[in-house]
């Protein structure tokens, strides 16, 4: 049975997933004051990316799905702004929206787990999209010029599929979809078609620097 819970709301224009470390830096008012709050209370807050309006100033409207974020770490500068780190935890889909005397948004929502999911499946996907996952950081590496390791990954189905979103360099659209993602089965399969979608991309952009990949997977195309 889903929990329903009330959370102070943040709309960012990022999507943020379980497992994910969130730095923020807190400088207006209403923000200040939540923040506040949460670590007052030790409150969770809620992020979801903006679907209409600014993160700055004016009032947003945030996609139905976001993800809680719990505060870690805190520093507080002398003016009063605040730098801190946070982690998402769940998911939650938002049911009604209203305006805190502070001018931050809070959210009546549903937390919203991901449904089970056959093992077997979802099993046989998480090996798929290990293997890939190494190769486009592998190629990312390359392209980037920076050393990024993915030797060390999750064995877990639902761990592994976060990790994936997260590490993804996709339009945050995409990770929307990602994260309103029903089951771990159809997070998994999305995230194979992406990584094949851009591990094509970036094969592209290093044979067209003349640089040589270590990515064993031919150089194809399709016309889907």
């Amino acid at each position: 049975m889903s929990s329903k819970i009330s959370l102070p709301l943040f709309p960012l224009n990022t999507v943020l997933f379980p497992g994910q470390v969130l730095p923020l830096h807190i400088f207006e008012p209403r923000y200040r004051a939540m923040i506040d709050q949460c670590i007052d209370k030790s409150w969770p807050f809620g992020v979801a990316l903006i679907q209409d309006g600014d993160e700055i100033g004016g009032p947003a409207v945030p996609y139905e799905v976001g993800t809680t974020a719990r505060v870690t770490q805190v520093e507080r500068l002398d003016d009063g702004r605040l730098n801190i780190v946070s982690i998402g935890e769940m998911r939650f889909r938002i049911l009604t929206m209203s305006e805190a005397r502070e001018g931050y948004l809070r959210a009546e929502v549903t937390l919203w787990p991901w449904s089970p999911s056959d093992q077997k499946m979802s099993g046989t996907l998480a090996d798929n999209v290990r293997g890939r996952l190494r190769r486009y950081v592998d190629l990312l590496s390359q392209a980037s010029g920076v050393q990024m390791d993915a030797n060390d990954l999750p064995d877990e189905p639902t761990e592994l599929a976060c990790l994936t979103a997260i590490a993804l360099q996709i339009e945050q659209l995409e990770k929307q979809d990602l994260l309103t993602s029903p089951s771990i089965v159809k997070l998994l399969s999305k995230e194979a078609d992406l990584l094949r979608r851009e591990l094509r991309m970036l094969q592209v952009i290093l044979h067209s620097k003349g640089r040589p990949t270590n990515d064993e997977t031919p150089l194809a195309f399709s016309t889907n």
